[in-house]
This record gives structure tokens, C-alpha cells and sequence, in this order.
């Protein structure tokens, strides 16, 4: 499964050879962090990097069963993402995570 559309938007695994659609995913984990426990301890818990790892490790099939998938609007915008793990993946890493503007 590639996308799944619903009138004008739709839904597609990320292209992991997309530094930008990489970036922005990992951004949002921050801005999540950020959200959920507050500047100074969600925006220094973790260095862009290390996001920016995280999300490839979630694309790494050699590391893990997941996947990251976009939403996309009517225009191609990127207005959300999810992050999937397989069930029987450790339970600390066993989270799925969505963002949506």
C-alpha cells in the first residue's frame, strides 16, 4: 500500500530519501516534546540529530518494523504524520505518535 486518498487528500508512506520530509517529521517530534513537557525540558531532551536518527530508524527494516506515513492536503502539503511500530516491537520503543497541524 502506497497512498490512500479521501477527496482531495491523502495518505503515503514518508520518502526516506527526503531530507526535507525526514526534517520536518523530526521537527514536530520536538515541537510534541516541546508541547507535551515544556520548553526547557521538551526542547533539550533530545539534539535535532538524534531526531532526525530516530526517524530514519523507524525506515531501517535491518532496525525495525515500522513505518512513518504522511497526510497530505489537497495541495500536496504535508499537514500530519503517524509513526507505526510492529506490536512485538521492545515496549519502550512501542509508541505510535501523531502529529497534526
Amino acid at each position: 500500500m502506497s497512498e490512500a486518498r479521501i477527496d482531495a487528500n491523502r495518505i503515503r508512506a514518508i520518502d526516506p530519501q527526503s531530507p526535507a520530509e525526514v526534517e520536518l517529521v523530526a521537527s514536530r517530534m520536538r515541537q510534541t516534546l516541546v508541547e507535551v513537557l515544556g520548553e526547557e525540558v521538551g526542547g533539550n531532551m533530545y539534539t535535532m540529530d538524534w531526531l532526525i536518527q530516530r526517524v530514519l530508524w523507524h525506515l531501517d527494516p535491518n532496525q525495525c518494523v515500522g513505518q512513518v506515513f504522511l497526510s497530505e492536503d489537497s495541495e500536496g502539503h504535508i499537514t500530519g504524520h503517524t509513526k507505526v511500530l510492529d506490536k512485538d516491537m521492545p515496549r519502550s520503543m512501542n509508541a505510535a505518535v501523531r502529529f497534526i497541524v
